[in-house]
């Protein structure tokens, strides 16, 4: 395999293994074999046996007891065998033993990393082990004895007779000595109830199902009576959307506040393209210090758009001069149609802003098809299933009552014809009143103006906020 380069377990003129097994001296029984290419270590070869179920079971059958392997250049040979079949049960057997059977100008040159080129371990029968010495023999023991008996206790001296001439009363004898009682056997000591008990074993607690991340809190957004910037202007815009009666104190918000809370407002999300929309035509107002939806030379709402990398579907504009904080904006937005229409609108779904020098111009936006940014309505309640009508019994056909019978015919005199008037003329039918004709829906709606004090002589216009019609997409009608 390493001359060829590849791996085959029988190459183009190669003898077959059981031919090379017997030219090695190797009288077989059964024979297999394992090949692999590409292994750095001996486990890496072994991982990769494992896993295939033909390789693994060579390595773990019970009817091998040799093997022989061979390396080099990242080939690998495992020759599996027995040569006594009835020897061959290589489970439960854990004496191998390792020879070489293989010449060595046979061998071809390893590799620096590679294992051996041909180790043969080869397993013979388990020796038997040598029997274990014999014990001394020892002399019988000695016949034990049976044991004295314990010497007799002396009993206490009794006192001398007296002489019979002279007898006197017998003194009392001393009681005998008594025994001391056994001493009790030592009790195995019991755990007091204060000892420490032994820590019982609880079962294992499973492991419980990692808890989804919290949503972050919603975000506050407030609308700012000091601060003119885009951001500011942007968040107020989606502080009224959240909680109209921010602008409770407007005049309009009577009339208006049903629409715009049902269904509820989400806020819009900040783009950075149309940021970059919205300022390239801010900075065109700025720079000719007048409030217009195009100037010459400038490209329109869609073309900015889709120069600043905006995919649009659906696109709004709205402008503004004079702003001096967002509140004042907003409130001054809120009042005209076309304004809060884009404030609160439901197909616009992200929003931009640009601010400076007095001049604001926002930009809204839609992309992927379809925009949705206000909060589902909830399904109106399903009508409780009525009660079945009650069974009523077939109610039965009245029986025919007999007819009576016919009278015969009355004849009546007939009276005298009388000349009729003829008809009075009548009066052609007058046209209907037309209705009111309505305005068209394709004008442009109003530009509304706040109320102004008495101006005075050499007062500006432009220091009071003025908001423009918005500008539609080129493709889309607005809102």
């Amino acid at each position: 395999m390493i001359a060829a380069k590849k791996l085959s377990y029988r190459l183009p003129g190669e003898k077959d293994m059981g031919q090379l097994a017997k030219e090695a001296g190797y009288n077989w029984y059964s024979l297999s074999m394992n090949i692999a290419f590409g292994p750095r270590s001996a486990r890496e070869l072994l991982t990769l046996l494992f896993c295939n179920p033909g390789n693994r079971d060579l390595l773990f059958r019970c009817t091998v007891m040799d093997i022989g392997v061979a390396s080099g250049e990242g080939f690998f040979t495992q020759v599996y065998g027995c040569n006594n079949k009835f020897l061959c049960n290589g489970c439960g057997n854990p004496s191998f033993l390792t020879t070489n059977n293989t010449p060595p100008s046979s061998i071809p040159n390893p590799s620096p990393l590679s294992l051996p080129s041909s180790p043969v371990l080869a397993s013979s029968p388990s020796p038997q082990p040598p029997p274990p010495p014999s014990p001394p023999r020892r002399s019988p023991p000695p016949s034990l004895r049976p044991p004295s008996p314990a010497p007799p206790r002396p009993s206490p001296p009794s006192p001398p007779k007296p002489s019979p001439p002279q007898r006197s009363p017998p003194l009392p004898r001393a009681p005998p000595p008594q025994r001391s009682p056994p001493l009790p056997k030592p009790s195995p000591a019991r755990p007091s109830p204060s000892s420490p008990k032994p820590p019982q074993r609880l079962p294992p607690l499973s492991p419980k199902p990692p808890r989804a991340p919290s949503p972050p809190p919603p975000q506050k957004y407030t609308c700012s009576s000091s601060n003119a910037s885009a951001a500011a202007i942007m968040e107020c815009v989606n502080a009224v959307r959240l909680n109209p009666a921010l602008m409770s104190d407007t005049p309009c918000y009577a009339s208006v506040v049903a629409n715009i809370t049902s269904p509820p407002r989400r806020p819009l999300i900040v783009n950075s393209n149309l940021m970059a929309t919205a300022a390239s035509h801010n900075h065109l107002m700025v720079s000719y210090n007048s409030a217009s939806t195009q100037f010459p030379g400038e490209p329109g709402l869609g073309d900015r758009l889709m120069n600043n990398s905006y995919a649009f579907s659906f696109a709004m504009e709205q402008y503004a001069y004079g702003v001096k904080n967002a509140y004042d904006l907003i409130k001054w937005w809120f009042c005209s149609t076309g304004s809060r229409g884009l404030i609160f609108s439901c197909q616009l779904l992200e929003v931009g802003a640009a601010s400076s020098g007095g001049f604001v111009t926002q930009t809204y936006g839609c992309r992927g098809g379809t925009c949705n940014s206000c909060a589902p309505q909830p399904p109106p309640p399903q009508p409780s299933p009525s009660s079945p009508p009650p069974h009523l019994p077939p109610v039965s056909p009245p029986s025919p009552s007999p007819s009576p019978p016919p009278l015969p015919p009355i004849q009546l005199p007939l009276q005298s014809a009388r000349p009729r008037s003829p008809p009075a003329p009548q009066s052609p039918l007058m046209p209907e009143t037309p209705f009111s004709q309505r305005s068209s829906p394709l004008n442009p709606p109003d530009t509304q103006l706040p109320p102004s004090s008495p101006s005075t002589p050499g007062s500006s216009p432009s220091t009071q906020p003025i908001s423009h019609p918005e500008h539609p997409t080129p493709s889309l009608p607005p809102q």
